[in-house]
């Protein structure tokens, strides 16, 4: 998961606090429309970049939109922004890192998925990271793609490997061309059957 030019990162004065709460959840999913509720940890990095918590809200709840479009049509998984944190993220931590500090310090917060949102300068250039099949991932702040991030380590989250199909949004390289694109045949690089992965794991969370 890197992205493909570097990364240009803006900062302004930091927030005071990040407002609980985007919008009411119906608990776990594990039925015919699985409303998967996540917990949504916002450094103070990408915290600066917008003036007031609405806004920053309003811009998380439209990229998590963006990314659950294709899920919720094809497998009614519906991405619910139902909690949100301020965190401090360490500076000098990898990816892997933070991820793992948003989740040691916020966690699940009693919903089905975390997460994690940071626009930390971090090293080796990557832009999202999660662990394959738990309900953990975190999204950096790159341009305006955060919601094509966000659908890819998603998917993760459901056990979907890389692959090598430049339709599929599970390439290891970001590919805004590919957004809701999950191939429906057995690939040679993920091993997989995408489409057929995410009918046998919609209801994991």
């Amino acid at each position: 998961d890197r992205l493909l030019t570097p990364q240009e990162l803006a900062t302004n004065q930091a927030m005071q606090q990040f407002q609980q709460g985007f919008k009411n959840a119906q608990g776990s999913g594990n039925n015919v429309r699985a409303s998967v509720s996540t917990n949504n940890p916002v450094d103070e990095e990408f915290r600066a970049l917008y003036a007031t918590t609405a806004l920053l809200q309003s811009y998380i709840v439209g990229k998590v939109a963006i990314a659950d479009a294709s899920m919720l049509a094809k497998w009614a998984i519906d991405i619910v922004p139902t909690k949100g944190a301020a965190w401090d993220s360490n500076d000098s931590a990898d990816i892997v890192a933070l991820l793992d500090e948003a989740y040691a310090e916020h966690g699940l917060a009693g919903m089905d998925m975390m997460n994690a949102w940071s626009a930390d300068a971090t090293p080796s250039g990557a832009i999202g990271v999660a662990y394959i099949g738990l309900p953990r991932l975190l999204v950096k702040k790159y341009l305006s793609f955060e919601g094509n991030i966000l659908e890819h380590e998603i998917g993760h989250t459901y056990t979907l490997q890389h692959c090598c199909d430049g339709n599929c949004t599970m390439q290891s390289v970001l590919d805004t061309g590919a957004l809701g694109g999950f191939h429906n045949y057995t690939e040679n690089c993920s091993n997989q059957n995408h489409t057929s992965v995410m009918n046998s794991q919609k209801n994991r969370y």
